[in-house]
């Protein structure tokens, strides 16, 4: 999740330069990345593969757009995307470990093979990383979750 968020901007940034053709070849390495991995990965993990294969492309095009960006312009120094990358990946992989928790204790104590039993894993695992990840930008103090929130509140908030 963490370079998958800083990707976009990423490309953003090169577009803002009027340099399409820069992400557009990054994006093919990213895509080659992926089949090797995607190719290797499925018969012994599965699914799992295919999404450590994704997860691999968006960092191997966000790391290369990044180091890309720093050549032609110095970087992105004094705006804290450092700060911020750190938090995000920290809080990526508390969440990852509290959804796999949660994702193999559902596992066992329900019935995998009724549309039941997957929906309450699924919902109940994703639900729970979900809200460890955004307690986690809370308890990080990240300002960008912040501005999310009260950009929302002021969405549903009645005026008056």
């Amino acid at each position: 999740m963490t370079f998958a968020a800083i990707d976009l901007p990423l490309v953003f940034a090169f577009y803002a330069r009027k340099d399409t053709l820069t992400p557009a070849l990054v994006g093919v390495l990213g895509v080659v990345v992926y089949l090797i991995l995607a190719l290797s990965l499925i018969r012994p993990l599965g699914m799992i593969g295919l999404i450590l294969a994704n997860s691999a492309q968006l960092t191997i095009h966000a790391l290369t757009m990044l180091a890309l960006l720093q050549r032609r312009m110095g970087g992105l120094g004094g705006h804290g995307i450092t700060a911020l990358a750190l938090k995000t990946l920290f809080a990526s992989l508390v969440m990852g470990g509290i959804t796999y928790l949660a994702l193999s204790g559902l596992q066992r104590v329900l019935d995998v093979r009724t549309l039941v039993g997957k929906f309450i894993i699924v919902s109940g695992a994703g639900g729970l990383g979900l809200a460890t990840y955004l307690g986690m930008m809370v308890l990080l103090r990240v300002e960008e979750a912040r501005l999310v929130r009260e950009m929302i509140w002021r969405k549903v908030r009645p005026s008056g």
